[in-house]
């Protein structure tokens, strides 16, 4: 007999008594999104505070709240827009996307962190690297962000980030703070 997993018993667990359920569960859910129920959003503060209380108020800092929203100008002048960026190649066939290092390690063995797009696409010429899911040909390598690109209301050309740390809008505001 099968040793349950611990993770799904805590998981359940935590559903049944209002810690953590998937979000957007009657439609589906996704995976990775998880909506606080009243004992998690309790426990959540909890945690917060006492965080905040040892790294923050203890010390005599302040706290700043920001926006996660943030204008494509804070993070050219960051660098994030030029930096935040991974290789990718996706399959011709079915159309499945592999972050280029995870493809090399997972299907050659190789360390890509950090590879050029050239040599990406050497490596997988050279070992024959072909899709996981169905062994179709892989596109080119190409960049994407990853950082969650948006627009500020309904204008395009007012374009926007999820900030990819949390500290960002401090940085901006601390002259202000000071």
């Amino acid at each position: 007999m099968a040793k349950p997993d611990k993770y799904e018993l805590v998981a359940e667990l935590a559903r049944r008594r209002g810690f953590f359920w998937p979000s957007f569960e009657i439609y589906g859910g996704v995976s990775g999104f998880l909506d606080l129920g009243p004992l998690g959003t309790l426990m959540k503060r909890r945690i917060v505070d006492k965080w905040l209380d040892t790294f923050v108020r203890k010390h005599g800092f302040v706290e700043v709240s920001t926006p996660i929203i943030t204008p494509e100008r804070i993070f050219q002048a960051s660098g994030h827009v030029a930096h935040f960026k991974d290789s990718m190649v996706g399959c011709l066939s079915c159309k499945r996307r592999y972050k280029a290092d995870n493809l090399l390690k997972e299907a050659a063995g190789v360390e890509g962190e950090g590879f050029s797009l050239d040599e990406i696409e050497n490596i997988i010429s050279e070992k024959k690297i072909r899709c996981i899911e169905c062994g179709g040909q892989l596109s080119k390598p190409e960049y994407f962000s990853t950082m969650f690109r948006t627009t500020i209301g309904p204008y395009t050309e007012s374009v926007a980030y999820g900030r990819p740390e949390a500290a960002q809008g401090m940085f901006v505001d601390f002259k202000r703070v000071f």
